[in-house]
C-alpha cells in the first residue's frame, strides 16, 4: 500500500505506532478483513443473466437497490477489483459492457440489461426513449486501461484482442463526436465528468446546476438536441473540457497501446501534450 505509506510519512507499517494501548493495529489482518469484505460487497451485487434476445450478460451493480444496473465506469472499476479475486468474472464484466456497444461505437453511461429504466429514474436519466436500452451519454473512457489490466493480469491473448476491437470503436465514437482539434474531448453535463453533482460546475451553471431545478432545463436542452455534442454546442449549449476525463481519455489510448494498437502511444502522449497546454495553469500551480 504505496499510498499509504506516502500519506503517512513513514518506510513502512511496521513503523506506526499505535495512538493508545487500546488500538490494536494488524496490517496484515486488518487486510484480510478489507480483501474479504470487498469480495463480500462485489459477490453480493452481482447480477447475471440473459436479455429477452438471447444475449447474455455478468457484472456488478453500484447498489441493488438504488443502481441495480451496469454502469460504466463503475464496471471498471470492478473489473480491476475482480482481477485480482477472481479474474474470469473481471472478464465478464468487461466483455458486458463491450456486448452494450452500440452501432455508432459509444458505450453509454448506463445499461439496462434487465429492462427499461424504472419510472423514478427514467424522469432524470439522459434516455433517448423511455425504453432505451442504454443511455445516450458518457462517463470517463476507462474502458482501454482497465482492459490492459485484466488482459495482463490473466494472461489472456484472445481477450486482449476482444477489447482491443472493441475499444478501437470506442475511440473512433470519441474521435468523431466529442474531440476538438487537440484531440481533447467534452462533456455536456457533470455527470459525465463521472462526479455527478460536483460542486466545480456550480459557478458556470449557476441556476443550471445540480440539484437546482435549472438542470433539468440543462438537460431538456441537451435531449432535444439528441445529446449531440456537436448540435448542442453549435446551439450555444453547455459544454466543458474535464481535466478527469481526459485524463482517462489518454489512460484509455495507453491501455490500447498495451493492448497492441499501432500509434496508440504516441496518440496517448499527443493528448497528454494538449491537455498540459490547454488546462494547465502554471501560475496557479493547477
Amino acid at each position: 500500500m504505496p499510498f499509504l505509506r506516502r500519506a503517512l510519512c513513514v518506510d513502512s507499517l511496521d513503523s506506526v505506532e499505535p495512538e493508545s494501548e487500546n488500538l490494536n493495529f494488524d496490517p496484515v489482518n486488518s487486510y484480510a478483513d478489507i480483501l474479504m469484505g470487498a469480495r463480500q460487497v462485489l459477490a453480493g451485487n452481482w447480477r447475471e443473466g440473459r436479455t429477452a434476445g438471447g444475449l447474455a450478460f455478468g457484472y456488478t451493480c453500484p447498489d441493488a437497490e438504488k443502481y441495480p444496473d451496469q454502469f460504466f465506469w463503475d464496471s471498471c472499476f470492478h473489473a480491476l477489483t475482480w482481477s485480482r479475486i477472481d479474474p474470469p468474472r473481471a472478464m465478464r464484466e468487461l466483455r458486458s459492457l463491450g456486448a452494450s456497444q452500440q452501432p455508432s461505437g459509444l458505450i453509454g453511461h448506463t445499461t439496462f440489461w434487465n429492462g427499461p429504466a424504472r419510472p423514478s429514474r427514467a424522469f432524470t436519466y439522459n434516455l433517448l426513449h423511455r425504453r432505451a436500452f442504454q443511455t445516450a451519454t458518457i462517463q470517463p473512457p476507462l474502458l482501454g486501461w482497465v482492459w490492459a489490466e485484466v488482459a495482463e493480469r490473466t494472461g489472456d491473448a484472445t481477450f486482449a484482442d476482444e477489447g482491443r476491437a472493441i475499444v478501437e470503436r470506442f475511440h473512433e465514437f470519441l474521435d468523431r463526436e466529442r474531440a476538438d482539434a487537440d484531440g481533447l474531448i467534452g462533456i455536456l453535463q457533470p455527470d459525465e465528468s463521472g462526479l455527478d453533482a460536483t460542486p466545480m460546475y456550480d459557478q458556470p451553471l449557476g441556476w443550471r446546476s445540480h440539484p437546482k431545478v435549472g438542470f433539468l432545463a440543462l438537460r431538456a436542452f441537451n435531449k432535444r438536441r439528441g445529446f449531440d455534442y456537436r448540435r448542442v454546442v453549435a446551439d450555444g449549449g453547455f459544454q466543458a473540457t474535464d481535466v478527469l476525463v481526459n485524463t482517462a481519455w489518454i489512460l484509455c489510448w495507453e491501455g490500447l497501446a498495451r493492448l497492441g494498437h499501432p500509434g496508440a502511444a504516441a496518440r496517448a502522449e499527443q493528448l497528454t501534450r494538449s491537455l498540459v497546454q490547454r488546462l494547465y495553469d502554471r501560475t496557479a500551480g493547477t
